[in-house]
Formats: C-alpha cells, sequence, structure tokens
C-alpha cells in the first residue's frame, strides 16, 4: 500500500486527519497535511504563521501559492507513498498538483471522500476544545475551557475558527469551492461513510483501495 499517492477530501469535521493519521501509522505512508504544517508555522510565530493565523480566524481559505509550494516540498522529501489530508481544497489547487505530479510520473492513484451530514458536523465542530500548544481535541463534555491539556497541560480552549459563526462561513467555503473537487475527480473518487467510528471508517477506506 505505499506506493499509493491518495488525495481524502471532506468537509470540516468529518474526521480527515485521524483517518489519515491511522492509516499512514498502519501502511507507512506519508501524511501530508496542511492543517498540521500551518499550525507549526503559527505555533512558531513565522511571519507566515501570523498570515496563516488572521486568514484561518476569519474562516477563509490560504492563498493557493502558499499550500502549492508546502505541499510540493513535503512530497518531494520522502520517496513513500502519501496522503494528502486538507489538500487540494479548490480546482486551481487540484490542477497544480496534478501538473506537478505528471512532471514527475507519480500520479494520484486514488480519492476517497468522507461524507458527514452537516448537522453533525456542528455537533462534532462546535462541541470540541482545543489544546492551545499541541493540538489535542476533546468533547466539551469531558473537559471545561481552561481545563489544562492531559498530553502537555496547556490550557484547553475554543477554536475561533470553531465558533458556530466562524464554522458556518467555513462550510460555505467548502461547498464554494471544495465540493467541485468531486467532480473534477469523478474517474478516481469513491465516497465512504464518515459518520461511524474511526476504526471503522478506517475499515472501508481501506476496503475501496
Amino acid at each position: 500500500m505505499n506506493q499509493f499517492r491518495i488525495v481524502l477530501l471532506g468537509p470540516p469535521g468529518s474526521g480527515k486527519s485521524v483517518t489519515t493519521a491511522m492509516l499512514c501509522q498502519k501502511h507507512e505512508l506519508i501524511h501530508i497535511s496542511t492543517g498540521n504544517i500551518f499550525k507549526e508555522e503559527v505555533r512558531h510565530r513565522t511571519d507566515l504563521g501570523k498570515k496563516i493565523e488572521d486568514t484561518i480566524a476569519a474562516g477563509d481559505l490560504v492563498s493557493d501559492e502558499i499550500v502549492n509550494e508546502v505541499v510540493f516540498q513535503k512530497i518531494a522529501s520522502s520517496e513513500k507513498g502519501f496522503i494528502l489530508d486538507g489538500y487540494p481544497r479548490t480546482l486551481q489547487q487540484a490542477e497544480s498538483l496534478d501538473l506537478w505530479l505528471e512532471k514527475r510520473g507519480e500520479p494520484l492513484t486514488d480519492i476517497i471522500s468522507l461524507s458527514v451530514p452537516e448537522e453533525i458536523l456542528i455537533k462534532r465542530i462546535a462541541g470540541r476544545l482545543t489544546c492551545t500548544e499541541c493540538g489535542f481535541s476533546s468533547k466539551q463534555s469531558e473537559y471545561d475551557e481552561g481545563d489544562l491539556c492531559p498530553r502537555c497541560s496547556n490550557p484547553l480552549i475554543v477554536r475561533d475558527d470553531d465558533k458556530i459563526d466562524i464554522l458556518k462561513h467555513r462550510f460555505v467555503n467548502y461547498r464554494k469551492k471544495t465540493a467541485p473537487l468531486k467532480e473534477y475527480y469523478r474517474n478516481l473518487l469513491k465516497i465512504v461513510d464518515g459518520t461511524d467510528t474511526v476504526e471503522e471508517v478506517v475499515e472501508k477506506v481501506e476496503e475501496v483501495l
């Protein structure tokens, strides 16, 4: 499975990151998450991180040029197969990725889309707390805002982009810019129900691969 070059699609809260992480760990694939890359930039307060932080806090998308650059560098640095999590988000990014991979003779092998109803997504995201340092997240029923992270002892907060008004804006962005990718990738696309447990979703993805 380590020769796979996969794009994992899905709206915010659909479980892309945790599903990708489990698949990569099981099959020795590289997990390329634009979200994680950007969080590192934000955490280290780089110039890029400051721009990203302002953009994400407003519920908007980081520019295609910046995203393409960081993703291509990550792919080029490894000879293993990979799963792209959170990228591409737009048709322009998808076209740039295809062109770049074709030049390397390594086209994408599979496109997986996690399907989850929006009402479930809102419950998942609006009810979570996130660590300010390591990214750990949990339901508010398990912790209160301001409690310390069980991993690194930093405060747990409700992220700005997880608040209801920003969250609805994120869904609008997804429907407008990212959902059309399903049509673009229709020849490779496989739809997987993302409403089950993570373990069950991972099994379903493995089945379609």
